[in-house]
């Protein structure tokens, strides 16, 4: 009988510790409001992208029995990535995708 009071209290136990733990690691938030501010100044610009993008492209094989290099590239109409075998006349587009182009 004494073995199974002994074995409760140290599950009791282990369980307390385990909570108190819990509680104290998810009330720490050691965020500034300067740090928010310099989160909230990163975020505005974040996934805004200019991109070369090129308004004249071929995308059909000039003859099918000869194989061609092929390119992606952005389109200008629309900013849309397409596949290409020849492509000119660069110029730019913005793009909202979601992350930052370094």
């Amino acid at each position: 009988m004494k073995k199974y009071i002994f074995g409760g209290i140290a599950v009791l136990t282990v369980v307390a510790a385990a909570a108190l733990n819990i509680n104290f690691n998810t009330q720490k938030s050691d965020l500034s409001g300067i740090s928010l501010a310099n989160v909230e100044a990163l975020a505005q610009s974040e996934g805004v992208n200019v991109e070369t993008c090129y308004s004249t492209y071929r995308i059909t094989l000039k003859n099918p029995n000869e194989p061609e290099p092929e390119w992606a590239i952005t389109a200008c109409s629309g900013c849309s990535q397409v596949t290409c075998y020849e492509y000119k006349d660069s110029s730019t587009c913005t793009k909202n995708s979601g992350y930052i182009l370094v």
